[in-house]
């Protein structure tokens, strides 16, 4: 893969509880994979968030579907500001044939994350494996 292919980002919170977010794009491919661990500040958390809506929208403006893996293992239930944060953000950000992995094992965890991103195209899995072979699946 050629080294302007992969571009990474990430976000820490510089006060409160630890938390981290953070996601690789490989353009070519339209695939990013992001992780978060830990308590997600609300300025940590938008900065990611423009961050990771300015590349879907690039990848969609070539043309292509996006593919996400979010491995969210190691992420805490978020609090509410947060959550409602994202789910207006991201609202209407994925479209049809956009395939969103989404790797949880925490129940509450993926109750919220079903209300945020409200979406037919995501699907949840306990395993990385699994939720990667899905969303590389055609």
């Amino acid at each position: 893969m050629a080294q302007a292919d992969l571009e990474t980002f990430s976000f820490q919170n510089t006060d409160g509880p630890k938390g981290w977010q953070g996601f690789s794009v490989e353009w070519q491919r339209g695939l990013i994979r992001g992780e978060a661990e830990g308590f997600w500040s609300l300025p940590m958390t938008e900065q990611h968030v423009a961050a990771w809506i300015k590349c879907v929208r690039r990848i969609h403006s070539e043309g292509r579907p996006v593919r996400v893996i979010a491995d969210l293992r190691r992420a805490q239930t978020q609090s509410q500001e947060v959550a409602s944060m994202v789910q207006r953000q991201v609202a209407g950000l994925y479209r049809e044939g956009d395939r969103i992995a989404v790797i949880v094992e925490a129940s509450l965890l993926k109750t919220q994350l079903r209300r945020v991103l409200n979406s037919d195209r995501a699907m949840y899995f306990p395993d990385a494996d699994e939720g990667e072979r899905w969303v590389l699946s055609d």
